[in-house]
């Protein structure tokens, strides 16, 4: 709880670089997760807050990048030939203190959208799943290489 507190008190007060830095701390240590299925870069953000969600895809995309300097090969390309997107689970907002009200789901959607200037669609029978398609991952691969 500490850390998810500290990453939105961050977030919220735009340091985002800061908030950035605490998720990865979190995430390096054990403290947060946002796959569900890494091997099937299936994420699932139920248990995160909106700013712990917004550092999480942010988190995850830079994970789908070669690492700088090094000949490691980014978590996409190597398993590309076996997934075909990366699906978010942000949940319907059935829980939420507002009905039916997804604040993790449209944090979601703006990070990918504004931050990442990615699109993505619903996932067939199911609202609370967002995906990124191959042809957009790769769009957006080429495009932080340039």
């Amino acid at each position: 709880i500490t850390y998810s507190c500290l990453i939105d008190v961050c977030m919220k007060s735009k340091q985002k670089d800061h908030g950035l830095a605490v998720y990865a701390n979190a995430y390096a240590n054990g403290y947060k997760d946002h796959w569900k299925s890494r091997a099937g870069l299936l994420m699932d953000l139920h248990d995160h807050s909106r700013y712990s969600a917004s550092a999480a895809v942010q988190h995850a995309f830079n994970e789908l990048l070669p690492s700088n300097g090094k000949e490691r090969k980014g978590l996409w390309e190597s398993r590309k030939d076996s997934v075909n997107s990366v699906r978010i689970i942000t949940g319907k907002g059935i829980h939420s203190k507002v009905m039916h009200t997804c604040v993790v789901r449209a944090e979601v959607e703006r990070v990918l959208e504004e931050e990442l200037g990615v699109s993505w669609v619903e996932e067939e029978g199911n609202s609370g799943v967002v995906v990124v398609n191959r042809a957009e991952i790769e769009r957006w691969l080429r495009a932080e290489r340039e």
